[in-house]
């Protein structure tokens, strides 16, 4: 099977420096070139690491920077006699939008690194407020009636206060441990501030 007239004909005004070529090449080639990025972006979104939506016309201009960088490329190898054009297109698409995929999977990863990088930073920071502290700040705390606290927070607080352990806390107010010791963390943000 051999690449049609019309193809080697646009490849090589493309060659040449055509834009109009390109354009009607592009023009020849839309189907793929929106199937391959709308499935680009349908992985992505499934995989969390971009909206589809958001994603389809930046993935369409890499399929057509793709296209165009296959249009350049083909038959300098004799390839043309293996595989046709359609076929070269299509692999040069698919590998610059996994290679998008990599690269936007890897941007998604450092940012999440980072966040909880700042969030493991803020705790170390809010760990620095001791059980003392907080027992000194729970009166200017109370008292001020600032509403800084919610009144869960005050509850928790002064229970804490108390000299009762988050266990007996949690029970007697009917949450979970893991309620208590967010409240904790929180009340801790605050009296840093």
């Amino acid at each position: 099977m051999s690449t049609d007239k019309k193809t080697l004909e646009l490849l090589t005004r493309i060659k040449a420096g055509d834009e109009i070529a390109f354009h009607e090449l592009t023009e020849s080639y839309a189907s793929l070139i929106e199937s391959v990025a709308h499935s680009t972006a349908e992985y992505l979104g499934r995989a969390g690491i971009i909206s589809p939506d958001a994603a389809v016309d930046d993935l369409r201009q890499e399929a057509r920077l793709a296209l165009y960088r296959a249009s350049l490329r083909y038959d300098e190898d004799g390839i043309g006699e293996k595989v046709t054009f359609g076929l070269f297109a299509k692999i040069c698409m698919r590998n610059a939008l996994t290679s998008e995929f990599r690269r936007l999977s890897a941007k998604k990863r450092r940012s999440d690194r980072l966040r909880r990088g700042s969030l493991d930073e803020a705790k170390a920071a809010v760990s620095d407020v001791s059980d003392a502290d907080m027992r000194s700040a729970l009166e200017k705390l109370l008292m001020s009636g600032d509403g800084e606290l919610s009144r869960y927070e005050e509850s928790v607080l002064r229970a804490y206060a108390e000299g009762k352990k988050i266990p007996a806390i949690a029970e007697d107010l009917g949450r979970s441990i893991r309620s208590v010791n967010n409240a904790l963390y929180r009340i801790r943000v605050k009296l840093k501030r």
